[in-house]
């Protein structure tokens, strides 16, 4: 039906008939149809429809696509992946999650190459549709290597699901962000938000399940990304888009870098609270700072100090922290106080537990050394207070009433827990 040729459909028909008569009768002993071929006999025609969907559109222009070439592309694949699975299903055995996980992975290509296609105006044609069928087929390869390695299970794909949900709502927002106009830039965002969501929540599966406490750590510094990344925003140019724009790109960046800090044990997730200190200091120090040397009319010094003054921060915590860890983790005695093992502001203080020699020795006695003096002040800091779970907040309070002139005065702070 694909070609122009009226004879064409009675040609292939009878061809493509008796081929499958021919393999069919040389491979009837090893076709046999159980319960355990639904999956495979599932998935291909399935996908088989896709490809035959597309693949006309990918061989001829616009102008040349016929009502007939579509319902030929459709047929061929259809049925003819249908066939092809029959002839392979003594061979080709996918369970049921194998099957889903290579589908989904083929969707997920799809939407990233179909996305990224609509974004570009210039390949709305041949070329595009080409291109995304190469993210499908991508798709099915990376499914197929994958499969053996994920299990579909109903927590798989709420991370899947939700991922992709969020994906598409990240993507529309940055569509927004972006002054999208099209109908195009919408969707292509949409998609390639959805395609790279779903992915990241597949990913989920491939590892150990991660603590809470670690996805909360993670969460955090998503929240300092989209403080810095706001800020970022608003100091290329005050506007909700630019705002938007970077609040949103720095989240996913923060939430990336800090899942892989926390699974590869670079920054341990107690000590998010100390990282969201420093990185407040950091924003009031930066922020004080660029306040000086703002002005009404020229408010970028304060913007550029409470966009770099929290990464500055938040870096400065990460290389001091180890440092404090090794001062607060001594395997030496100590033999003044016996503290034992003490959980303080989120580190784990560990003193000896050696046993008290005879207080009336004098030579014992001179030959003690006591703990140091960082040590001392930060166990009584630590007796006086627990500081856990730092985060930064930004707020604004109302305009002044009667004046549609005046600015909403903006608030920043800390907020967290103090035991």
């Amino acid at each position: 039906m694909v070609s122009e040729r009226f004879d064409a459909p009675v040609a292939g028909m009878l061809g493509g008939g008796l081929a499958g008569l021919l393999l069919g009768g040389a491979l009837h002993n090893s076709i046999n149809i159980e319960a355990d071929n639904a999956p495979w006999l599932v998935l291909a025609p399935l996908e088989g429809l896709w490809l035959g969907a597309w693949l006309p559109r990918a061989i001829y222009s616009s102008d040349e696509m016929t009502t007939r070439r579509q319902i030929g592309g459709l047929v061929a694949g259809g049925l003819g992946a249908a066939g092809l699975a029959t002839l392979t299903s003594h061979w080709v055995k996918p369970t049921g999650t194998e099957a889903g996980i290579v589908g989904g992975t083929s969707l997920i290509g799809a939407a990233l190459a179909g996305g990224s296609v609509l974004l570009a105006d210039n390949l709305h044609d041949q070329r595009g549709v080409g291109i995304m069928l190469g993210g499908t087929a991508a798709g099915l390869g990376v499914g197929m290597a994958l499969a053996p390695r994920l299990s579909l299970d109903l927590e798989l794909g709420g991370y899947v699901s939700g991922g992709a949900l969020l994906g598409a709502s990240e993507g529309l927002v940055f569509a927004w962000a972006g002054r999208g106009t099209t109908s195009s830039d919408y969707a292509g965002a949409s998609l390639v938000g959805a395609g790279l969501g779903a992915a990241l929540g597949l990913t989920h599966g491939l590892g150990s399940s991660q603590a809470v406490s670690r996805k909360l750590a993670a969460g955090g510094f998503a929240a300092w990304g989209a403080w810095v990344g706001a800020f970022g925003g608003a100091l290329a140019n005050r506007d909700p888009h630019e705002v938007t724009l970077g609040g949103l790109a720095a989240a996913n960046v923060g939430a990336a870098i800090g899942y892989g800090l926390v699974a590869y044990d670079w920054v341990e997730p107690r000590d998010f609270g100390w990282l969201s200190l420093f990185g407040a200091a950091g924003a009031v120090l930066g922020g004080g700072t660029g306040a000086i040397f703002s002005s009404a009319s020229d408010p970028r010094p304060v913007l550029a100090g409470l966009t770099i003054g929290p990464a500055v921060g938040i870096t400065v915590g990460a290389f001091v922290l180890p440092r404090l860890h090794s001062l607060t983790r001594s395997d030496s005695p100590v033999s003044y106080f016996n503290f034992g093992r003490r959980q303080v502001a989120g580190m784990s203080w560990q003193l000896s537990d050696a046993t008290e020699p005879d207080a009336t020795s004098a030579d014992v006695l001179a030959g003690r050394s006591g703990p140091g003096l960082l040590r001392r002040a930060a166990h009584h800091l630590g007796e006086a207070f627990e500081i856990t779970q730092w985060t930064p907040f930004v707020s604004a309070l109302p305009a002044t009433p009667g004046d549609p002139t005046g600015s909403s005065p903006f608030v920043f702070g800390v907020s967290g827990f103090w035991k």
